[in-house]
C-alpha cells in the first residue's frame, strides 16, 4: 500500500489530507473519487452540471460530478442525488475502476462473471448492479483483496485502499 500511495501521490493521482499527513486509514468521499477520476482523465469541465439537485455550483466538486456523469464514470445514487459526501464503498468504487478502464481502453466484460466472482466466499451478496464491473477489475486485479477470502462489497473504502486500486487503474491506462 505504501509504495501505491507514493508513486500515486508523487503522480497527482491522489494527494493528502496535508502536507505532511496522508491518512491511510481515512475515508474517500464520492466526490472525491469523481474529481481524482476526472481530473487524471483530463475529463474535467468545472462548469459541467450533472442535474444533481444535492450538488451546487458552489460546490468544489460541482464540475467534477457533472463531468464524472457525463462520461459514464460514475452516476448518481438516483436520478437526481449524487451524494458527494458520503464516503464510497468498496462496490462503488470498484465499479467506477471498471468503468474507466471499459470506456478508456475498451476492456471487455469477462465471459464467465459467475466464475470470475467465485473467487469471494460472498459471492452470492454482490450486489446484481455491480457484477460485471466487481468481475472486470478482479480479472484485471485492481481489487484489493481480503485476507478472509470475501469482497465485502458494502464497506468503506479507506483512503489508502482507494489509492491502491486508483494506482492500478491507471498503470493500464497510462
Amino acid at each position: 500500500m505504501q509504495d501505491a500511495i507514493n508513486k500515486s501521490e508523487s503522480t497527482g493521482i491522489i494527494s493528502g489530507t496535508s502536507a505532511t499527513t496522508f491518512s491511510p486509514d481515512g475515508t474517500i468521499t464520492r466526490a472525491e473519487i469523481a474529481a481524482l477520476i476526472t481530473r487524471t482523465l483530463s475529463k474535467l469541465n468545472p462548469n459541467e452540471h450533472g442535474g444533481f439537485t444535492d450538488v451546487s455550483r458552489s460546490d468544489w466538486f460541482f464540475g467534477a460530478a457533472g463531468s464524472a456523469k457525463k462520461h459514464g464514470i460514475m452516476q448518481g445514487t438516483s436520478a437526481t442525488i449524487f451524494a458527494p459526501r458520503t464516503n464510497i464503498p468498496k462496490d462503488q468504487i470498484v465499479a467506477v475502476a471498471a468503468r474507466v478502464l471499459r470506456n478508456e481502453m475498451r476492456y471487455k466484460d469477462p465471459a464467465n462473471i459467475s466464475g470470475v466472482l467465485s473467487a469471494y466466499t460472498d459471492a452470492s451478496s454482490i450486489a446484481q448492479w455491480g457484477r460485471e464491473d466487481i468481475a472486470l477489475a478482479t480479472r484485471e486485479n485492481l481489487v484489493v483483496r481480503r485476507t478472509d477470502g470475501s469482497f465485502n462489497g458494502s464497506a468503506t473504502m479507506t483512503r489508502g485502499d482507494a489509492a491502491v486500486i486508483l494506482y492500478r487503474m491507471f498503470l493500464k491506462i497510462w
